[in-house]
């Protein structure tokens, strides 16, 4: 049945749409339809949370560029919308709690934002950047950013990261985006990371880099402060930025956007390779390498407070590790994603297993009374290919 299924993994060559039944995961590959034979390499998944969501519930990206839409374990339709793999993909908005009389249970969606907010998702690979709208029948684009564009943003520098040497590593690596999807934050594999408004089409400097030996993996956008955003590096520091809309006077007179501002940091022993929210003041953070003779991977839970009263010497946001999950998976830890209703975690890995987590001291609003994971654990085989992504479907858990 359609409404069955709660999570989705993909990789190479496969789809997986999984259903949860306390420690055991049932799978179902994806139904291909006429086109059984060609089986894309998926290198992005996204669940979608309004609008088109009777007709299709998650879209997948393959190496190709093409967008796959999914209605359970059915494609419903392929697109072709970049000229390289898609290599990022993101849901935003948000859609009422509402009950589907042809699935007959509930649908229950993220509750960010107003009901009025847009809903759609964001595509990016080498070559653009595209804002998808689902708010009607079929997936329109509303907005389009070539790479250029957003690597202006960056100003004299934009040259050299433009240069043929570095062409063919200016591929988007994580997009993220405030609530009503009005800025977005944007990162490079060649390391910059800038922020975009989405109407007036201005960009902003975040970051270069983090540091000459070091290169940023991941961009997380917190979930209630539209100002600030997350990044991760190889230098296993976590950074919090300001990236609220800044204007200096040049010296013409001109007003120039100013790079964001740092007001949080953690130092970590391992550099991480993923991070989520679960809400505004608890981060999951993956590391690679940190268990068994650095052979596995682990899961940190982190607070994130804001600093009420700031000195000159305080920052504005203080992260804080309180607990550590070990042996998460004997590869990269590729990607977090919480469930809708923050009940689970997923975790993807390159040793070819998702492995799903259920959170306690969990309360209705999403709030960790005594922030752990619990050892009870579900893990999602696939034939040793590698889980570049999970999602989990919006279906009640």
């Amino acid at each position: 049945p359609v409404g069955s299924y709660d999570l989705v993994t993909g990789g190479a060559g496969y789809i997986k749409f999984w259903r949860i039944s306390g420690q055991n995961l049932y799978s179902t590959c994806g139904d291909y339809g006429a086109d059984v034979m060609n089986k894309p390499t998926f290198t992005a998944l996204t669940s979608l949370a309004g609008g088109i969501y009777y007709k299709a519930q998650v879209v997948s990206g393959d190496s190709e560029g093409n967008l796959h839409y999914w209605r359970g374990h059915k494609r419903l339709d392929k697109v072709n919308a970049h000229h390289a793999a898609v290599t990022a993909l993101k849901s935003f908005g948000s859609a009422p709690v509402l009950t589907a009389p042809s699935l007959g249970r509930r649908i229950v969606t993220s509750t960010t934002g107003s009901e009025h907010s847009p809903v759609g998702f964001i595509s990016g690979s080498n070559d653009k950047l595209i804002i998808w709208s689902t708010e009607h029948d079929v997936a329109v684009i509303t907005h389009t950013f070539s790479v250029p564009q957003l690597l202006s943003g960056l100003g004299w520098s934009s040259a050299i990261y433009l240069s043929q040497k570095l062409a063919a590593l200016n591929f988007i690596t994580n997009v993220d985006n405030d609530p009503k999807c009005e800025r977005l934050v944007v990162s490079f594999s060649s390391s910059p990371i800038v922020s975009l408004s989405k109407d007036s089409r201005t960009v902003q400097k975040i970051s270069e880099g983090h540091g000459r030996q070091s290169r940023a993996v991941g961009v997380v956008a917190h979930p209630t402060d539209a100002s600030a955003v997350l990044t991760l590096s190889e230098d296993g520091l976590l950074r919090m930025w300001d990236i609220g809309t800044k204007t200096v006077a040049g010296a013409g007179g001109e007003l120039n956007h100013a790079s964001g501002a740092l007001i949080g940091t953690l130092q970590l022993q391992h550099s991480p390779t993923a991070a989520v929210f679960l809400n505004a003041t608890t981060l999951f953070v993956a590391v690679s390498g940190a268990d068994t003779g650095g052979k596995s991977g682990a899961i940190f839970v982190v607070t994130v407070h804001r600093n009420e009263t700031i000195s000159e010497f305080d920052s504005k946001y203080r992260l804080t590790i309180v607990s550590r999950l070990h042996n998460v998976g004997t590869g990269v830890l590729n990607q977090l994603q919480v469930s809708p209703r923050r009940t689970y975690l997923v975790a993807s890995c390159s040793d070819g297993c998702g492995y799903v987590y259920r959170l306690e001291g969990v309360d209705s609003q999403g709030n960790l009374n005594h922030p752990a994971l619990s050892a009870e654990r579900g893990s999602a085989e696939s034939k040793g290919d590698d889980v570049a992504e999970a999602v989990f479907i919006p279906t009640g858990f």
